[in-house]
């Protein structure tokens, strides 16, 4: 299995981060998926749902071994939490038939126009929820996926201040 270990991967097919959390699961590590949703998780294509239908894979079986370890992280207003959240139910990524109140991260850029994801994923490990899903018992790992490069630099930006914690982030290139 190639290594991803620390550094950005572009990638072609969510196969390959499929493949990669399989991996690491076996490895036993504690896994945080960390997506982008729009172009990443779900398409912006009218009439396309999914980028991917195999993100159902990826999304269903981090939630099963524990939905607090898959984390939305979009660069949407804060008024549209509500309606993203119902969005990803509607989609109907996971086979539960109740309503999923998603982890969801929003980041819109700033006034400048400027991505701040890699500050809201800083905040959230370090004074927010994501303390809590860091295990003390298993090595830490983080796989964090985006379409965008500039989002992905500006979590590859601040990752490297969280101690402890291996990551990949997945420069995700549907073709």
């Amino acid at each position: 299995m190639e290594t991803h270990l620390n550094k950005i991967s572009k990638v072609h097919s969510i196969d390959t981060i499929i493949d990669y959390y399989v991996y690491l699961k076996q490895m036993d590590y504690n896994i945080i998926v960390v997506c982008d949703i729009d172009d990443t998780i779900l398409s912006s294509k009218i009439g396309q749902k999914f980028v991917e239908k195999n993100i159902k894979i990826l999304i269903e079986d981090v939630y099963k071994c524990n939905p607090d370890n898959l984390i939305f992280l979009t660069a949407r207003e804060f008024e549209y939490k509500r309606a993203t959240n119902n969005q990803l139910n509607s989609a109907k990524m996971h086979h539960k038939t109740c309503y999923i109140l998603y982890n969801l991260l929003m980041s819109p850029d700033d006034i400048n126009g400027c991505p701040t994801k890699g500050e809201t994923f800083l905040n959230y490990f370090v004074k927010g929820k994501g303390q809590s899903l860091l295990c003390e018992t298993k090595k830490n790992y983080i796989l964090f996926i985006d379409d965008l490069k500039e989002q992905i630099k500006s979590v590859e930006n601040c990752i490297t201040r969280l101690n402890n914690i291996d990551y990949t982030l997945f420069h995700y290139c549907f073709a």
